[in-house]
């Protein structure tokens, strides 16, 4: 009787540590854009997209899953400045050159967000919705392929 509880205390151990490996599944631009959807606070998780088009500006740089960051299906990952800095550092190229065309998964919240028409610092008109995962810290990039 001790040794059936001792291989079943082991067994349910094990099947514990098998469920806390499993990973999160990792979703593609079109899953990630229906969960920014169904989800106003967004939705964490892991997401792989092909780089199609890439763009900076001072505040970010900007890789994105279409050639047209503008059309509905358009998913972007939006890095911070320091984190283009590490991956520059880290491939000896521009991430705006480096990243175009390869597979890059990344860990972190897809969000819908609103984009507006401003003028003079004040919002004018809707223009669109866009679908992005804030990169934060260089580590949220999980693998470049």
């Amino acid at each position: 009787m001790k040794s059936t509880w001792l291989a079943g205390l082991v067994l349910g151990c094990l099947a514990t540590v098998g469920v806390a490996q499993t990973k999160e599944p990792i979703l593609d631009p079109s899953q990630a854009i229906a969960a920014a959807d169904a989800r106003r606070d967004g939705l964490h998780g892991r997401f792989v997209m092909t780089v199609l088009s890439t763009g900076a500006s001072r505040s970010a740089t900007y890789l994105n899953a279409t050639a047209d960051y503008r059309a509905p299906d358009a998913l972007t990952f939006r890095l911070a400045p320091n984190v283009a800095a590490a991956m520059e550092k880290r491939f000896g190229a521009p991430a705006t050159d480096y990243f175009k065309g390869k597979r890059v998964t990344v860990e972190g919240i897809v969000q819908r967000r609103m984009i507006v028409n401003s003028q003079y610092g004040s919002a004018k008109s809707f223009n669109r919705w866009t679908h992005e995962v804030y990169v934060r810290l260089p580590g949220q990039i999980i693998a470049v392929e």
